[in-house]
């Protein structure tokens, strides 16, 4: 063997050598990065270009592998053909720095096997073996043992968890000119930004100190101590915040494409309703909507764990659903505004709550089991007629609310199969 076998290799790609537990750790997340990005952009534009697309996955979630959309299952494929051998390079030096021995056959058939293991994952088979919690054993275990190589190296002084680099991402690296933390903007648009945190968490210190070496090691961990005690108090804010100013900007960036296209506005309408249609028909198995009455079913197994909360929530959905179906029947998403702005909102209020009042007194939850009514809602006419005629103020509002809050009737203790 070459003098270099047990060189230690910190690089993200290559076979050769061995990697320490921290560099695999490292390594892993940059591959769950890609993977989260390479599955969730593309089924993030099939879902909204294709809004059918999202009833069918969500049926297909809860079903067998075998009922797997054919597109979902070729995709998961292709996807660990190339994550895999990602996978691999990491695992190869890790199984190495672990034997600690000079037996490239040894090393190679166990890291082939662990990779089979990642790829099982990737199919319906591991589906039915739970493949993707097995995968994470296994490198819990890869990445818990120590190493008989890089285990003698002497430990870095600098090489830390950095907690202000981890929620501070781009804030931080501005202040210690690390630009690659820049990626986080973009990245919090999607769902590979807790991925790329711990990334920023498990590097920061290297890369930080990298822009400074001249700088005490000391005098340096106080410095990011300070840092991390500032973003770790202020995390929830700036959670918050980029949540808040992610929602702004798209809201934003919709809006200003919906009035410049019309036909968009269109396709946009169109995805939200069938989305929620997707969620309804996800949450109600059976659904019957008659002249007289609205019927929703659902397993009173599921309905008996589910809080007040959670129940009303379910009906309101449900009431939204048919009012959602009988403006497409009917064709009156919009009604004809009068000249004057300030009543013709107020009708339009007036005239939506009375509509949701109506649509809920003849909406009804049943028992999938055995037909036992789980949830009604009832108010009288005159009552709500009464209070939206007097309806004036803010005050009057909340009382109206109150109200409609007392219609609801809900079965807790259902017959269970």
């Amino acid at each position: 063997m070459s003098d270099n076998y047990f060189e230690e290799n910190r690089k993200f790609l290559g076979l050769k050598g061995v990697i320490g537990r921290r560099d695999f750790i490292v390594n892993y997340f940059i591959i769950e990065l890609i993977d989260v990005l390479l599955w969730s952009i593309p089924l993030g534009i099939a879902v909204f270009f294709k809004p059918g697309f999202l009833s069918r996955l969500l049926d297909s979630a809860l079903s067998a592998p075998a009922s797997q959309p054919f597109i979902i299952v070729l995709g998961m494929a292709i996807l660990g053909l190339f994550i895999v051998p990602l996978y691999f390079s990491s695992i190869v030096r890790r199984v190495r720095d672990i034997l600690g021995e000079e037996d490239d056959n040894r090393v190679y058939l166990l890291s082939s096997v662990l990779a089979v293991i990642c790829y099982i994952s990737y199919t319906p088979v591991g589906y039915l073996f739970m493949g993707k919690w097995l995968v994470i054993f296994v490198f819990l275990c890869m990445m818990c043992w120590e190493g008989k190589i890089t285990s003698k190296k002497p430990k870095s002084d600098i090489i830390k968890f950095n907690w202000g680099a981890f929620w501070g991402t781009w804030m931080w690296g501005l202040i210690n000119k690390v630009p690659v933390t820049l990626f986080a903007i973009p990245l919090v648009f999607t769902l590979g930004i807790l991925p790329f945190m711990i990334i920023c968490g498990l590097k920061g210190n290297e890369w930080a100190y990298e822009k400074d070496k001249e700088r005490e090691v000391e005098t340096f961990h106080k410095t990011q101590s300070t840092q991390a005690t500032i973003f770790s108090v202020a995390a929830p804010f700036i959670i918050i915040g980029c949540t808040f100013f992610t929602f702004l900007t798209v809201t934003a960036g919709v809006a200003g494409y919906v009035k410049a296209s019309p036909e968009f506005s269109k396709k946009f309408d169109t995805f939200v309703r069938t989305n929620e249609e997707a969620i309804v028909k996800s949450t109600f198995p059976k659904i019957e909507l008659t002249k007289d009455e609205y019927k929703f079913f659902v397993s009173p197994v599921t309905w008996n764990e589910e809080s007040r909360f959670t129940r009303a929530s379910a009906f309101k959905t449900a009431v939204n659903y048919v009012i959602l179906q009988q403006e497409e029947d009917t064709q009156t998403d919009k009604l004809q505004e009068p000249s004057d702005k300030s009543k013709s909102e107020d009708k339009f209020n007036k005239d939506k709550i009375l509509k949701y009042i109506q649509v809920s007194n003849k909406t009804k939850i049943y028992s999938s089991f055995n037909n036992e009514i789980l949830a009604e809602y009832y108010i009288e006419p005159s009552k709500y007629e009464s209070l939206l005629k007097n309806l004036k103020t803010k005050s009057d509002l909340k009382n109206l609310y109150k109200v409609l809050e007392t219609g609801y009737k809900f079965n807790d203790h259902p017959s269970i199969p």
